[in-house]
């Protein structure tokens, strides 16, 4: 199962660079505790690990909090905004390896 890559503000080559679309007031480089703390962009990105997060765990008959909590996702959404290479490629993880994979570049 892979969940469809969210379209990022970078796919239109006539759009400001991904930087450009950072929300005033929102601290960067702050961790976000919860949902709320994510700008629009971010949030869709939360958004489909949430489906994908919904999907593994029908796939493995478990609650959804024992694969990734919500603020584990707003936080991997935020590392990965902010680091592109963070965890890119580290097949160790599985699941999280899976998650960070639906979170666009």
């Amino acid at each position: 199962l892979q969940a469809q890559p969210v379209p990022t503000p970078a796919d239109d080559p006539d759009d400001e660079p991904t930087d450009a679309v950072k929300k005033p007031g929102i601290n960067y480089d702050v961790l976000p505790e919860e949902s709320a703390d994510l700008d629009d962009f971010e949030f869709q990105c939360f958004a489909e690990l949430r489906k994908y997060r919904r999907l593994r765990c029908r796939e493995l008959d478990i609650e959804p909090y024992k694969v990734a909590q919500n603020r584990t996702l707003c936080e991997l959404v935020r590392r990965r905004r902010n680091d592109p290479s963070w965890a890119a490629g580290d097949d160790e993880a599985g699941c999280a390896s899976d998650l960070v994979q639906c979170v666009p570049t």
